[in-house]
C-alpha cells in the first residue's frame, strides 16, 4: 500500500516536471533584446533621499559639521567664521565622516517626511539609454514594483462603543511592473560591465522581446551564435 502511494506520487511529479511553461514569461537566464531602452532608474515618489542630501548640504553643511566637529574635539559649540577660520584662527578643513555622513542621512529622511515625498503619486522613473537599443541581454534578475496612488491611513477613537478604528495606507490605482536585471551579451559590449556611462542595468519587462529560453541556450551552453544559425536555417 505505502508503495503504491510512492509510485503514485512520483508519477505525479514526473508530469509536474514536463508540464510546459508559458513561452511569453521572461525568466531569470532568458534571453532578450531590448526594443525600447526606458533604463529603470527607481520606483518611488517624486522626491527621494538623494535629492534631499544636496539641499541639506547647501542650507545647513557648513552648521553640521561644525557642530560634528564641537562634538568630537570639544565640550561647546564652535563655528567657522564667513571666510572658514576656527575660532584659533585656524583654517582646517572639515570632511564628511562617518559620523556626519549617518547625521546627513537621518536629516534627509526627516526633511523627505517634512516634504511629503514631494506628492502620493508612486511610479516608475526612467533614463533612455539610446545606445543599448537592439542589444541583446541575458536577465540575470527578476523584481517586482508596485505603481499608484497613495491613500493616507486614517482613524479614530469612537467613544460609543470604546474602540479605536484605523484604516491603514494604500495604493490606488494600484498597477503591478516587473523589473528586469540585465547583463549585456553583444559583442560591442562587456558582458556585465556597467561602468560605462550607463546609469542602470534593470528595464521594464515591457520594453524587451524574448529571443531565445533558458532550456535552448542551457542547450548549446550558453553560445548564442548557433542558436542564431539554428534561427536562420529554419527561417
Amino acid at each position: 500500500m505505502i508503495m503504491a502511494s510512492i509510485i503514485t506520487i512520483m508519477h505525479i511529479m514526473s508530469k509536474m516536471r514536463k508540464r510546459k511553461l508559458d513561452p511569453n514569461i521572461i525568466r531569470i537566464d532568458d534571453i532578450v533584446r531590448i526594443d525600447n531602452p526606458e533604463m529603470f532608474i527607481r520606483c518611488g515618489y517624486p522626491l527621494c533621499l538623494d535629492d534631499m542630501y544636496g539641499e541639506i548640504e547647501e542650507k545647513f553643511g557648513r552648521v553640521i559639521e561644525d557642530l560634528v566637529h564641537s562634538i568630537e574635539f570639544g565640550d561647546e559649540f564652535v563655528q567657522r567664521d564667513d571666510k572658514g577660520r576656527w575660532p584659533d584662527g585656524t583654517y582646517k578643513k572639515i570632511g564628511i565622516s562617518n559620523s556626519s555622513g549617518r547625521i546627513y542621512q537621518e536629516l534627509a529622511y526627516c526633511r523627505l517626511m517634512g516634504k511629503k515625498f514631494g506628492g502620493n503619486e508612486r511610479k516608475i522613473f526612467t533614463k533612455n539609454e539610446e545606445e543599448l537599443k537592439g542589444k541583446r541581454a541575458k536577465v540575470v534578475d527578476v523584481k517586482i514594483v508596485k505603481t499608484g496612488n497613495r491613500i493616507s491611513g486614517s482613524g479614530g477613537y469612537d467613544s460609543y462603543n470604546g474602540e479605536y478604528d484605523y484604516e491603514p495606507a494604500y495604493l490606488a490605482d494600484q498597477k503591478t511592473h516587473k523589473i528586469l536585471q540585465l547583463d549585456i551579451i553583444d559583442n560591442s559590449f562587456m558582458s556585465g560591465n556597467w561602468g560605462m556611462g550607463f546609469e542602470s542595468n534593470n528595464i521594464e519587462a515591457i520594453h524587451v522581446t524574448k529571443i531565445y529560453d533558458k532550456s535552448d541556450v542551457e542547450r548549446v551552453c550558453g553560445m548564442i551564435d548557433i542558436l542564431d544559425q539554428e534561427r536562420e536555417m529554419v527561417e
